[in-house]
């Protein structure tokens, strides 16, 4: 009789906690940053322009993440960009 009594209890506990369970979700945002050095030699280049240089190249390596994620999946994915207009010299 213990048993059965030990059995149910089991039981009861199990079916409650699984209706308390938690449902979770959420969304988590990376930024990936990085730092250009770049050594231009004895090359006659003006400063404003190397400035420039560095910042697109820095620019062109920031990448932005998404992770969305729930109790079964997670979805990973970059964030896309759009080129900012006048970023490249026609011609």
């Amino acid at each position: 009789m213990m048993k059965y009594k030990w059995s149910i209890g089991l039981i009861l506990v199990l079916l409650c906690s699984s209706g308390y369970a938690q449902d979770f979700q959420g969304k988590a945002m990376y930024q990936s940053k990085t730092q250009v050095n770049m050594d231009f030699g004895n090359r006659k280049i003006p400063e404003d322009r190397k400035k420039e240089m560095l910042e697109r190249m820095k620019k062109a390596n920031e990448k932005t993440y998404e992770l969305n994620f729930n109790q079964t999946e997670s979805i990973y994915k970059e964030e896309e960009q759009l080129e900012q207009p006048g970023g490249r010299d026609g011609g």
